[in-house]
């Protein structure tokens, strides 16, 4: 499910995020999963809080009229960062 692929340290980075953030999505119950291919197209926006409201508009734009953007972020990254230090 999740890629372990080390094929140079900048996919691994990569690859160690996106599976950070899809732990996340799935504690969180949002039901989201990141493909190498979504992810990929989402690092064209800078802000990790913008590519996470990107994918909400899109995907589940349901959620951001129950929360606000910033705490729906700030709920993904925080999720994340702890998830994505225990992958280091």
């Amino acid at each position: 499910m999740f890629s372990n692929a080390n094929q140079g340290n900048g996919h691994h980075d990569s690859d160690r995020e996106r599976n950070a953030y899809n732990l996340a999505f799935c504690e969180l119950g949002l039901g989201w999963f990141w493909d190498s291919g979504i992810y990929a197209e989402l690092q064209a926006i800078v802000e990790p809080a913008g590519r996470i409201r990107s994918y909400a508009e899109r995907y589940t734009p349901h959620l951001l009229s129950v929360y606000e953007p910033r705490f729906l972020a700030d709920a993904i990254e925080s999720t994340r960062a702890r998830f994505q230090s225990v992958l280091a």
